[in-house]
């Protein structure tokens, strides 16, 4: 998992996506939200975009913080479904109210990540 997040964020999503396959097929481990985070990342970064949108609805839900969330408005933004991507931003920033402020920095990132995929600042 480590390698595939690696190579997400080196803009490899086709070799990252290989990664993920065989974790995938090594059993429940490879099915968690936190992997389907990863596998709508690498599906987005390869315009797969109806593979990307099933596995950041997964995600978005399942994943604790709000990575997951704001990553998934930025991809609605990015695909044309603003208003949706508005209904999330919203709930991005009522779940960002309630976290703990010493975590409020890193929530943020993910909050800010939205906005500006919705042209806010």
């Amino acid at each position: 998992m480590g390698h595939a997040i690696s190579l997400l964020e080196l803009g490899r999503y086709a070799d990252a996506l290989k990664k993920l396959e065989k974790l995938k097929a090594q059993g429940p481990e490879g099915k968690t939200p936190t992997v389907a985070l990863a596998f709508a990342r690498a599906y987005e970064g390869l315009g797969r975009n109806e593979e990307a949108e099933d596995a950041y609805r997964f995600a978005a839900d399942r994943v604790p913080g709000l990575e997951s969330g704001g990553r998934y408005v930025a991809f609605m933004a990015k695909t044309g479904r603003r208003e949706d991507a508005e209904i999330g931003f919203q709930e991005i920033e009522r779940r960002l109210a309630k976290i703990a402020p010493p975590l409020r920095a890193e929530a943020r990132t993910w909050r800010d990540l939205a906005a500006k995929a919705l042209g806010r600042h």
